[in-house]
């Protein structure tokens, strides 16, 4: 049996030299010796080596497996069982593959074909087989292989899993989709349910939004209006597409007011506990007239949002300074008004009055000083009589 050496001394000039027959060498160690000293551009092909000149005998696997843990170059051989030992690999005969091919033949001629007629298969059926690990540690690329060729030990891609594991993988991928799909329905119909609630509160706190009884707003950070409703729309004078995400509330307030609620504006978004959440400031709609407001103004919750409440007081207003008028004109009239209180001397018979100082005043004369009556003089028919009987007719 024979081990070839495929060796190249240059780039250009190449020669073979044949290991002589096992009698001719005087021991395996110098087939190994041999091996030690290649060049890094050669090849060994492996055929046999049972024996060597020493009589002594070697199992197949013994000498490949020894081979290829000295040798610094790749290894062929020409049959497949010997891959996987510690050849590379190479174009090697296959007995899976002859008895396939004998197999296929024989199914022909089971099936009436005339033997006769069958070609003769003169080539045996090969294989380009090759060992990974070796053909890493001799830095072959897969992609210098020729076409076809079968690679052993070579880490197991997705699609080998798939090939070697295609009920479980189609099973699992199965079960996985129907789990995906069942997930998404419950999923789905959550989400459905949800948004109808979400729909249903939203609906339910736009229409609060919107028939509060008061003018609403939603101010952004930047005090744009996000949005505003139909009373809003009333005092102001503006439509709320012209308003909102357009105007800021700075715009509808009178510039004695603006520093004062730009701060709350501010400070509302620090802490909400430093500004009122409620007081009074001038509103100034589209018509220029000046409005006088009360607002209640708080955070949205989550965001830096907030939402305005504003009622017109301005007929409120109105009515306090004409009450508070009023108030001034009745006091000033209390204080004009002379009463008569306490008791009061008067004389039995003259029925003239005393006065603080201690003078005897006409009764007339002392209602005058302390009220607003006048007297008007006349005689009673008793009087006329007592004192001017002569013009008594009766």
């Amino acid at each position: 049996m024979n081990l070839i050496f495929y060796e190249s001394s240059n780039r250009f000039e190449k020669r073979f030299f044949l290991v002589r027959p096992i009698h001719a060498v005087s021991s395996f160690f110098v087939f190994t010796g041999k091996v030690k000293n290649l060049k890094s551009d050669s090849v060994i092909l492996y055929t046999f080596y049972f024996r060597d000149a020493a009589d002594h005998f070697y199992e197949n696997s013994e000498v490949i497996s020894q081979l290829s843990s000295i040798s610094n170059v790749p290894i062929y051989s020409t049959w497949d069982f010997n891959l996987g030992l510690g050849i590379t690999g190479g174009m090697l005969t296959s007995g899976y593959y002859q008895g396939r091919k004998a197999a296929e033949m024989a199914l022909r001629i089971l099936s009436g074909e005339d033997i006769n007629q069958m070609p003769v298969v003169v080539e045996s059926p090969r294989r380009y087989f090759f060992d990974f690990h070796l053909l890493q540690k001799h830095n072959i690329s897969l992609a210098a292989l020729p076409v076809d060729s079968i690679v052993i030990n070579a880490p197991e891609t997705i699609f080998d899993f798939y090939e070697n594991n295609k009920l479980i993988v189609l099973t699992s991928i199965s079960v996985f989709l129907c789990s995906i799909v069942t997930i998404l329905l419950i999923a789905g119909f959550k989400i459905h349910r949800s948004n109808r609630r979400l729909l249903y509160w939203e609906n339910r706190y736009r229409s609060i939004f919107e028939y509060t009884g008061t003018a609403m707003m939603i101010v952004q950070n930047d005090t744009t209006i996000l949005m505003a409703n139909s009373g809003f729309e009333a005092l102001s004078g503006y439509h709320r597409s012209d308003v909102e995400e357009k105007m800021s509330w700075r715009q509808f307030v009178h510039p004695s007011d603006k520093n004062k609620m730009t701060a709350y504006h501010g400070q509302r978004r620090i802490d909400g506990k430093i500004p009122p959440s409620s007081y009074e400031f001038r509103f100034i709609p589209k018509d220029g007239n000046q409005r006088h407001v009360f607002i209640t103004v708080g955070m949205i919750e989550g965001t830096d949002q907030s939402v305005a409440s504003m009622l017109d007081i301005t007929r409120r207003i109105q009515t306090e300074k004409e009450k508070e008028i009023l108030i001034a004109k009745l006091s000033q009239a209390i204080k004009n008004i002379k009463t008569l209180k306490g008791l009061v001397p008067i004389c039995s018979h003259c029925k003239k009055i005393r006065n603080d100082e201690g003078y005897w005043r006409q009764i007339e004369e002392f209602i005058q000083e302390h009220s607003e009556a006048q007297f008007s003089h006349g005689i009673c028919p008793d009087c006329l009589t007592l004192h001017y009987p002569e013009y008594d007719s009766d």
